[in-house]
């Protein structure tokens, strides 16, 4: 059987896992092979989702530029990862996440004109919902989606966008506690 090992507990840990998130913030990502970078970023993920999470989302929008439609789509398939990987460890984001700095960026991207990008954030969230529990769940479906966003995305001028909105109004928001 696996045991879950508490990381925090081992010397030198968490000091290590600054000076990684230091220097993961001031290099260029074209230095590495972007699988390699992508396996240490999930790796490090899974170890403080939260806390670890905070850091990441805050990397991830200071280099999200809402005029380019690449550094969207990187931002949204990035989110998307980290969600995944979360979810198939069964680890949710408890309250030391900041959910509504997360939030921020996710209403940022929901207002723009790119369906597209709106669809796949919409479909990440839908497909990965059991990553959001208490807080954080009332924070992002109740406020951002139902809130904020409704009237936007329920009467969106794109089918896909709507219908993606509209399973996760009815769906997803119901189906995990």
């Amino acid at each position: 059987a696996q045991q879950r090992i508490d990381w925090r507990r081992i010397p030198g840990y968490t000091d290590l896992t600054r000076a990684f998130l230091s220097v993961f913030a001031r290099i260029s990502f074209q230095q590495f092979p972007a699988r390699e970078m992508e396996q240490a970023e999930l790796a490090l993920l899974t170890t403080m989702p939260a806390v670890i999470m905070n850091a990441y989302v805050r990397l991830l929008y200071r280099r999200t530029h809402l005029a380019e439609i690449p550094s969207l789509v990187n931002a949204v398939l990035t989110v998307e990862s980290w969600l995944a990987e979360l979810h198939a460890k069964h680890l949710t984001l408890g309250d030391a996440f900041d959910m509504a700095h997360f939030c921020a960026g996710l209403d940022c991207i929901l207002q723009t004109d790119q369906h597209l990008i709106v669809s796949r954030l919409l479909a990440t969230l839908y497909n990965y919902t059991s990553v959001f529990a208490g807080k954080n769940r009332l924070v992002l479906f109740g406020h951002l989606l139902l809130e904020q966003h409704f009237y936007h995305l329920f009467c969106h001028w794109d089918d896909n966008v709507r219908l993606i909105y509209n399973q996760v109004l009815l769906f997803a928001m119901l189906r995990t506690p």
